[in-house]
């Protein structure tokens, strides 16, 4: 019996230490878990090469993301970045997970440390433990390479520090971009050449989110580049949309030939501008093109309307309508220039807008 006894009191002794050595452990967790902050930051990107998606083959060249750990507490933590890549192709070819990486473990001292993705390469100072990418995506980053640039989508990097048993530390971050690969900037209209009153209506199209419209006065000798490179210029207004009524700049004047041009500033990995121009076209300001400012402020009502209402325009057609010189909003008089603005704000959501013609 006191053998039985012994045993009995040397288990009820041993289950209780290894519960309050779990509660130690957890305790420990969460302290550091406490103690330790992770915040990113980085810069908003068009393009990324293969390279900068695919760390097990070393990583890119690139700065994506700067990584900055705070540790309150009184010791180092050993950590360790565990990370995916989530890929939405804007083709639809591919939408999921497509790498996932973890790397060695290393230390948070106390105070602050930086990481970015230098590190995690295969040569950086961290390294990575695990680096994997999807077989699924896999011929997307083969087919990157070719070109030199992943295709156009979102790709969403979601970072998680943890310590050596996986415990999170500090959540999860993400990092967003949003691969626009621009590669077009494109006149329509007014054509090369082409009169038109001192009020055009640029049309266009271009790869991207916004645009930047120049205008220039060509001088007596001069060709339409100086034009475009002497300041200040005409007109400097950034776009978006694929039409912008002449608004904001220096007024044109009738009899004087101008260029015109766009182009866009494409945001590349590492904090550099690729810019895509157009080709630069002409026009004339002739007061005999379209009536002047009158019917200028028509054509482009009726660019925005026309397809809703063809009736109204119709009727104005018919019975020879015509804009009056005076413009009001809400009761109040307002300029021929705010007029133009209203316009070009009603171009970017026309739907918001209803047209009456009494």
């Amino acid at each position: 019996m006191s053998t039985i006894d012994m045993r009995r009191t040397s288990r009820s002794t041993y289950f209780p230490l290894v519960g309050v050595l779990f509660l130690l452990l957890a305790v420990g967790n969460v302290a550091s878990a406490q103690l330790l902050q992770m915040e990113i930051s980085y810069m908003p990107v068009h393009r990324l090469s293969p390279a900068d998606v695919d760390f097990q083959r070393g990583g890119g060249t690139n700065l994506l993301f700067t990584i900055h750990i705070q540790n309150s507490g009184g010791s180092a933590v050993r950590v360790i970045l565990q990370g995916e890549l989530d890929v939405n192709l804007a083709s639809g070819d591919f939408q999921g997970r497509g790498a996932t990486f973890r790397s060695r473990p290393f230390d948070a001292p106390v105070g602050s440390k930086l990481v970015t993705n230098f590190d995690l390469n295969r040569n950086g100072s961290i390294g990575m433990d695990e680096s994997q990418i999807d077989s699924r995506f896999q011929p997307f980053v083969d087919d990157g390479l070719a070109s030199g640039v992943m295709p156009e989508g979102e790709y969403k990097f979601i970072l998680t520090l943890v310590d050596q048993n996986g415990n999170s530390l500090d959540g999860t971050k993400e990092i967003v971009f949003n691969l626009k690969n621009t590669s077009r900037a494109e006149l329509r209209s007014p054509h090369d050449g082409e009169s038109t009153n001192e009020f055009p209506l640029f049309e266009y199209s271009f790869d991207g989110d916004r645009a930047t419209l120049r205008v220039g006065e060509i001088g007596e000798g001069q060709s339409r580049e100086d034009a475009l490179a002497r300041r200040p210029l005409m007109l400097e207004a950034d776009v978006a949309g694929n039409s912008f009524a002449y608004t904001g700049g220096r007024p044109l004047e009738n009899g004087k030939k101008y260029a015109w041009q766009l182009s866009v500033d494409q945001t590349l990995a590492g904090g550099g501008i690729n810019t895509i121009v157009s080709p630069i076209w002409t026009f004339t300001v002739n007061g005999s093109s379209g009536g002047g400012s009158e019917s200028a402020i028509l054509l482009q009502l009726e660019a925005i309307f026309g397809d809703r209402y063809p009736d109204i325009f119709k009727a104005i057609h018919d019975g020879n309508f015509t804009p009056s010189d005076r413009f009001m909003l809400n009761g109040s008089t307002i300029s021929l220039s705010d007029l133009l603005n209203l316009l070009n704000e009603i171009r970017q959501n026309p739907d918001a807008a209803e047209l009456t013609f009494e």
